[in-house]
């Protein structure tokens, strides 16, 4: 469903076109992180005495987009192709279930998806908004950010002249990580669980070259470091932490009555309490960390996603085995996962699946076929894979990265 609104201007004679799209389905998002619409939109509302933090807060990303962070730091607007708004509205539906199903993924959460231009004869820009997986707290921001994907060729940032920008200001990749994430062997497991059904469902979609993307706090002064000086000291435990006070007034449509999945299932339910939050968000909006140790690396089953092939045959997959060699396996262990944290620092993880737009099409297709065939690139160490052969790699990755 597609809403057009017609937005006057300070100008009265001039107009420009807004476009509302799903909004259905977004509003059902919003409502299962316990967002009620005047809370929402009051992130967008910028005073008159911080006109011009708009304009500081856009960045450009390698992709062309540009990135807008609300002035409470808690959304990011992006803007995106007329296909990935497409894409993300062929399969929003499915994304909702998905969603409402698990409500630990970790999956981004998108909140809206629009589309704008200031006179007719403008093209229509289109915007998507999703949630900041960061704290909105300057004082906790993540002092190291990761994007990982579990490919090892052209991953690497810290290379040239940006060997001398600061590493905060930094999004590193997974050549660059030589540090392991500490959650301890329950959470890694739980953690391990979750990722699989997410992916399992972003393989199902077609989808492949997403990433997890992982901030880190190091707090020098231990957990209780946390709190910034001269707040009312609190930590908060798992499940204690509520995005927002939801207005009892407000009831999302019931738009999935009825509705059919593709898989043939029925979804009629009712929305869940809204106040729950993710487990790995229990610790100032991230994860604590456990003190530094160095277990034994255990690799994931090569079939890890062998479950979710029969779901859909069109998948394309390159094998269903293990592809890792002897030698690229000692590669991850030695460089990507390197533990170099030896002494006693806890930490606060920001992770989240970003990134989740692009399907393994004609273009990524021959993208790979360029890479492995005429620059004789490693076939399986390229981002652009099969949806299958990209699911497992990823999974493997990530076992080696947590501990």
């Amino acid at each position: 469903r597609t809403r057009r609104i017609h937005c006057p201007t300070a100008l009265q004679s001039t107009r420009f076109d807004f476009r509302d799209y799903d909004a259905d389905v977004f509003s059902c998002l919003r409502s299962l992180r316990g967002l009620d619409p005047l809370t929402y939109c009051a992130s967008f509302t910028i005073p008159d005495s911080q006109s011009n933090a708009m304009v500081e807060k856009f960045t450009e990303g390698r992709s062309g987009s540009f990135f807008y962070f609300t002035q409470d730091n808690r959304y990011i607007v992006k803007t995106v192709s007329k296909s990935e708004a497409n894409f993300l509205h062929s399969f929003v539906r499915d994304y909702f279930i998905h969603l409402h199903s698990n409500p630990d993924s970790l999956i981004t959460r998108f909140f809206g998806l629009h589309s704008m231009r200031l006179s007719p004869e403008q093209n229509f820009i289109w915007l998507m908004v999703m949630e900041n997986i960061f704290p909105s707290s300057s004082y906790l921001r993540p002092g190291e950010k990761y994007d990982l994907k579990g490919s090892w060729i052209s991953r690497r940032t810290r290379k040239g002249k940006n060997l001398h920008v600061p590493i905060h200001k930094l999004t590193l990749k997974d050549s660059d990580l030589k540090r392991r994430f500490r959650i301890g062997p329950e959470r890694k497991a739980k953690l391990l669980r979750q990722l699989k059904k997410d992916v399992q469902f972003l393989a199902r979609m077609g989808i492949m070259d997403y990433s997890l993307l992982v901030g880190v706090k190091d707090l020098d002064g231990g957990p209780e470091s946390a709190v910034e000086p001269g707040t009312p000291r609190r930590i908060r435990t798992l499940g204690s932490r509520k995005e927002t006070d939801v207005s009892s007034s407000y009831q999302p449509p019931d738009l999935f009555s009825g509705y059919a999945r593709a898989d043939g299932q029925s979804s009629e339910f009712e929305l869940q309490d809204t106040s729950h939050q993710p487990w790995y968000r229990s610790f100032h909006g991230g994860l604590l960390s456990t003190p530094p140790t160095i277990p034994e690396i255990q690799p994931v089953e090569s079939s890890i996603m062998s479950d979710s092939a029969s779901s859909n045959s069109k998948l394309t997959s390159h094998r269903s085995t293990s592809f890792m060699t002897a030698s690229e396996a000692e590669y991850h262990r030695s460089e990507i996962c390197k533990d170099v944290d030896p002494d006693q620092v806890y930490s606060i993880y920001y992770v989240g699946i970003i990134d989740i737009l692009q399907r393994y099409n004609f273009s990524k297709k021959m993208e790979h076929f360029f890479k492995a065939n005429i620059r004789c690139m490693d076939a399986h160490g390229i981002s652009a894979v099969g949806v299958q052969e990209y699911a497992t790699r990823f999974m493997n990755a990530m076992d080696k990265c947590f501990v």
